[in-house]
C-alpha cells in the first residue's frame, strides 16, 4: 500500500514535469527551421538586437517555467539523464544522418508548405485575405505596430511556424519591428504538427490550454517589446 502512495506521487510529479516541459517547447523553442529563418533575419542587424531578442525569450522561459511550477498542483521531480559516451563522430555517419534528416524533413515539409500556399491563395483570391488582416489590424497594426500585411505570416505559422517566420522576409520592416516580429513567431501557437503531438501526448484540455496561452502570450509579450522598441 505505502508503495502504491510513493507509486502515485511519483507519477504525478512526472505529470507536471511533463506539462512544464510540454508547455516550454511549444512556447519558446524554435523548431530548427525556424531558427535557421531567425538567424538569417536577425544577423544583419547586429548584436544589439540579437541580444534583445534572446533575452525576451530567455526571461518568457523563465517567467512561463516558474508561475507553472506555482500554479500547477504537486512537486517537480528531478531530472536524471543517462548520457551517452561521447566519441568521435565518422564522416559515413554524420552524412547518412544528414541525409536521412534532409529528406524526412522535404517529405514532412512540402505537403504542408503546399497546404499553406494553397491557403493563402484560396484566402487571396476570394479576398477573404483582406478581411483577415483586417480583423487581425487590432493586434498587428495597434498592439505589434506591425504592418496589416504580417497577418499572412501568423496564418502561415499555423501551418508551419518556420513559414511563418519566412513570411515576414516579405514586409519591409524596421530593426525594432524585426525583432518584434520574429518574438511573436517564436512565441506564436504551436504549428499543426506540434499541437497533434500534443493532443496524442497530452489531454485534450491540457493541448488546448498550451495553444490558447501561446496566442496570448506572443501578442502580450509582442506588445510590451513594440511599446518599448517602437
Amino acid at each position: 500500500m505505502h508503495n502504491n502512495g510513493n507509486d502515485h506521487n511519483k507519477a504525478f510529479r512526472n505529470k507536471k514535469g511533463k506539462i512544464i516541459a510540454t508547455a516550454l517547447l511549444g512556447l519558446t523553442i524554435p523548431c530548427s527551421a525556424q531558427l535557421g529563418v531567425i538567424a538569417g533575419m536577425i544577423a544583419p542587424l547586429g548584436a544589439k538586437y540579437l541580444l534583445i531578442y534572446l533575452t525576451t525569450i530567455f526571461i518568457v522561459f523563465a517567467l512561463t517555467g516558474t508561475i507553472l511550477n506555482k500554479l500547477l498542483p504537486g512537486e517537480s521531480s528531478h531530472l536524471f539523464i543517462d548520457l551517452p559516451p561521447v566519441r568521435m563522430p565518422r564522416l559515413s555517419n554524420v552524412l547518412k544522418k544528414t541525409w536521412t534528416k534532409t529528406w524526412m524533413f522535404l517529405k514532412e515539409a512540402t505537403p504542408l508548405f503546399a497546404l499553406g500556399a494553397l491557403i493563402i491563395t484560396l484566402l487571396n483570391e476570394t479576398n477573404l485575405l483582406l478581411y483577415i488582416q483586417n480583423f487581425f489590424a487590432p493586434f498587428t497594426v495597434n498592439i505589434l505596430k506591425l504592418p496589416k500585411e504580417a497577418a499572412n505570416a501568423f496564418i502561415m505559422g499555423i501551418i508551419r511556424r518556420d513559414f511563418g517566420a519566412a513570411g515576414l522576409t516579405d514586409l519591409v520592416l524596421t530593426p525594432e519591428q524585426t525583432v518584434v516580429s520574429l518574438v511573436t513567431i517564436t512565441l506564436f501557437v504551436p504549428c499543426i504538427a506540434s499541437i497533434i503531438v500534443m493532443f496524442k501526448e497530452r489531454s485534450k484540455q491540457e493541448a488546448l490550454s498550451i495553444w490558447i496561452g501561446s496566442f496570448i502570450m506572443a501578442f502580450l509579450v509582442g506588445g510590451i517589446l513594440a511599446l518599448i522598441l517602437i
